[in-house]
């Protein structure tokens, strides 16, 4: 059985409507306990975490899935919506801020479409703030690691 519930979080005059699931998991004993149920879905890749649609722009829909033989979560859907690599996610780092990454999905995406709606290029920066916090983006192969900065 998988551990996840639905909850929607709604933010406001945005074009994404985040769908995210596994929002009570701060404490330690409960992040460990689902990564032990995820590594359980072995050769199971496809576990969606949370699926962010673009509102005008229904067609634009990117999901974060649990990719067990990196034992991390990757987006799905970037590379073919706005031909850019997609973003790999350290599990530890998602599900300690599962709210916080969503909200920096949210906001790398709002950017992409804003720059695909006007034709203009875009591309990640490899350190960028929002909020209080940094965050970077490493290359890694065809993806790029989002991590927060501390």
């Amino acid at each position: 059985m998988v551990p996840f519930g639905v909850c929607i979080v709604t933010c406001a005059n945005s074009a994404y409507d985040l769908k995210t699931t596994m929002l009570k998991i701060n404490r330690k004993k409960e992040r460990q306990k689902i990564m032990k149920e995820l590594h359980g879905f072995e050769g199971k890749n496809g576990v969606t975490l949370m699926r962010l649609q673009n509102q005008k722009h229904p067609d634009e829909v990117v999901e974060v899935n649990w990719d067990h033989g990196m034992g991390s979560f990757v987006t799905k859907g970037l590379k073919q919506l706005f031909d850019i690599d997609e973003i790999k996610i350290d599990a530890g780092e998602l599900l300690g801020n599962v709210e916080e990454i969503a909200m920096v999905l949210y906001w790398l995406l709002e950017s992409m479409s804003v720059a695909n709606d006007l034709n203009l290029p875009f591309s990640y920066e490899d350190r960028f703030t929002l909020g209080s916090k940094t965050y970077e983006l490493q290359k890694e192969g065809e993806y790029r690691l989002l991590k927060e900065i501390h």
